[in-house]
């Protein structure tokens, strides 16, 4: 019995991998297409929507005579605020709408992996379509677990920072003042080391039951909340299998992470390179070589980030599959 135990046990754990490599020697180029053209619409749509956004308020200033027109009428200052407030409210509706297609085209690539691995017919702009309301109500309802996983830290972080400044202004006049800011500061430090421990902690821990929740919204087409309870369960049913699982399955990932991460150890180089020559360039020059510059690293970033990505989703998948459908213990 326990060395039935034991095999079955080797076998949620490496049955995954087995398929995946199964699967990818023969499919590599078209699976690894498809999600770059996935990723590369992607890419345009937010690309789009900056330029989209970075236009009206260019527009708004010229309608309103040129900066330097503002500045006249309401002074550098309330100019300065003003432009900061568009930026805002516009930067914020844009990060809204960014969010929201990463989403989206995020349970895509879940729904076009289960289609690919089940041989299912397939359509990008049917799948988003079809999911791009649970896409938002996913977003709304991550972002609401966030807030209250990091409320407590962030509460705790903001009375500390309030009393070490209201110390800092009073101890011009007041050496009790001072001697508290001696004794905030080690706190000051001890809570910033707790609060990286605790998002640390959060987010192994958020990350290891919530890591099929995408699957069971695009693919079961669950509501979020009841893919989320089902990613739980799983999780709750097999979590040696899993953990183990998730342990080779970083290794996984970092391994075929590695051409992104000398990629990205290059254009930190190549980008201080072009710092330190733009200051030698005219203002238009100096923003092309920026602009292409910028565009370049993303075109790369995607395609090097895909090779990861193929690896990823199909391993998580069959994983996700095999636990899935084998019911409890």
């Amino acid at each position: 019995m326990a060395e039935k135990e034991v095999n079955r046990f080797s076998d949620y754990v490496a049955d995954p991998f087995s398929r995946w490599w199964d699967y990818i020697r023969g499919n590599v180029g078209r699976y690894y297409l498809s999600l770059l053209s996935i990723e590369f619409l992607n890419l345009f749509i937010k690309g789009l929507i900056l330029v989209f956004f970075g236009a009206i308020v260019f527009g708004l200033v010229l309608a309103l005579g040129g900066l330097e027109a503002l500045v006249q009428q309401f002074g550098a200052f309330y100019t300065i605020i003003a432009l900061l407030a568009a930026l805002l409210v516009f930067g914020a509706v844009a990060l809204l709408l960014i969010s929201w297609v990463q989403q989206t085209l995020g349970l895509v690539i879940c729904a076009y992996t289960n289609a690919e691995l089940t041989g299912k017919k397939f359509s990008i702009f049917e799948a988003a379509n079809r999911l791009k309301g649970r896409a938002l109500r996913l977003l709304l309802v991550e972002s609401a677990i966030w807030f209250v996983l990091l409320l407590p830290i962030t509460v705790f972080g903001a009375i500390i920072m309030t009393l070490l400044f209201g110390l800092i202004l009073l101890s011009v006049s007041s050496a009790f003042a001072l001697t508290g800011i001696l004794v905030l500061l080690p706190v000051f430090m001890a809570t910033y080391l707790i609060g990286i421990i605790y998002i640390i902690l959060v987010n192994l821990i958020y990350g290891f039951l919530a890591q099929f929740w995408r699957y069971g919204v695009a693919v079961e087409e669950l509501g979020v909340i009841a893919a989320l309870k089902k990613s739980v369960s799983i999780v709750k049913a097999r979590p040696f299998e899993t953990f183990t699982f998730d342990v080779l399955w970083i290794a996984g990932v970092t391994f075929f992470s590695t051409p992104a991460l000398i990629y990205a150890i290059i254009w930190r180089f190549g980008w201080e390179a072009l710092n330190f020559t733009a200051v030698q360039l005219d203002l238009v020059t100096m923003v092309e070589a920026y602009g292409v510059a910028l565009v370049l690293n993303a075109v790369l970033s995607v395609i090097l980030a895909t090779i990861t990505t193929t690896f990823s989703l199909p391993t998580l998948y069959f994983f996700w599959k095999k636990v899935k459908d084998s019911g409890p213990p």
